[in-house]
């Protein structure tokens, strides 16, 4: 199984490095490049382990396309969180 996520989950299990989890329990681990950019933006100690990580087997997808009633209903959402929720529809 394929899990696509956003951010916050990604930076909790890196700070408690404990990011080799999802790496267990999925198939595959996938974030859009809303997430990406984010990710890259992290400063502590965690960073090295999702540099890791996105070396390993965090896969970066192709930014979604928006159909107009989803962009309408998600305005409120980050882009993060906007774009995991188009990913696999």
């Amino acid at each position: 199984m394929t899990i696509v996520t956003n951010t916050g989950p990604l930076v909790i299990l890196a700070k408690i490095d404990q990011l080799g989890l999802l790496q267990q329990m999925f198939t595959s681990v996938a974030i859009p490049p809303a997430v990406y950019r984010k990710l890259l933006a992290k400063s502590g100690a965690e960073v090295s382990r999702l540099d890791a990580a996105l070396a390993q087997f965090i896969e970066v997808v192709a930014e979604p396309e928006f159909p107009p009633a989803v962009k309408i209903v998600t305005d409120h959402l980050d882009a993060g969180k906007q774009h995991v929720s188009l990913v696999y529809r």
